[in-house]
């Protein structure tokens, strides 16, 4: 098991009016440490999704050439009726367009949606060894991190505590390195599995998505659902 460099965390709490909030610091690492760290996270996330699960599950495998469309009718946002204005058809997007060149065109805000059994979870992990190799090129550039949303329905929490929670618990990290990860921004989440959240769940779990992306919105978010 890989060891990861801790520090304890201080807590400063602060009594106003009726309330008391407690606020909590990002803990502190030497930069030796945070090297560390980030290599050891980096490995981490290869040897689960890309060694352990990708590569097994193309070996042998006849290649299929998925077709991709553009749908950019299938979020919401702030210019949905101007965009509306210009509304098309869904176009086909060029054959062996690769997902890190939508990723990058989408400025790293993407929903990947397709039929069961259509390749929504590959397409996820080819990006995420994309992403992996930008990260360990470039230090500044977050840590593309692989989590299963059917896991958000069991606790409704607000995602950043949620993020904390999946690190400790399935990837095996201190909670003081995981939260240190959430709050500064290096955690690229890869969302897989929407659709495996509850009916009656999966609004309050958008509601909670694009609650952390109006507070972390300079990193990039994927999220891969049914139709």
């Amino acid at each position: 098991m890989t060891n990861f460099d801790q520090r304890y965390q201080q807590v400063q709490t602060q009594y106003n009016a009726a309330q008391i909030t407690i606020m909590q610091q990002a803990p502190s690492f030497s930069d030796k440490q945070r090297k560390h760290n980030r290599d050891s996270m980096l490995d981490r996330v290869q040897s689960i999704w890309i060694d352990g699960v990708l590569e097994p599950s193309l070996q042998g495998a006849a290649q299929i050439m998925l077709t991709l469309a553009s749908r950019p009718d299938a979020v919401s946002t702030p210019f949905q009726q101007v965009l509306q204005e210009f509304d098309r058809a869904r176009p086909l997007l060029p054959a062996g367009t690769h997902i890190g060149q939508i990723y990058d065109h989408a400025n790293g805000e993407v929903l990947i949606l397709g039929e069961p059994g259509a390749g929504k979870t590959t397409l996820l992990l080819e990006l995420t060894r994309d992403l992996l190799q930008r990260a360990r090129q470039d230090e500044t550039y977050p840590i593309p991190i692989v989590f299963s949303l059917s896991s958000w329905a069991a606790t409704h929490l607000p995602l950043t505590e949620w993020l904390v929670l999946e690190l400790t618990g399935k990837y095996q990290i201190s909670r003081d390195l995981a939260r240190y990860l959430v709050q500064t921004d290096q955690v690229l989440p890869l969302l897989d599995g929407l659709d495996e959240v509850s009916t009656d769940s999966r609004e309050t779990c958008v509601t909670a998505i694009n609650s952390y992306r109006q507070g972390h919105g300079s990193v990039p978010t994927i999220v891969t659902s049914r139709l």
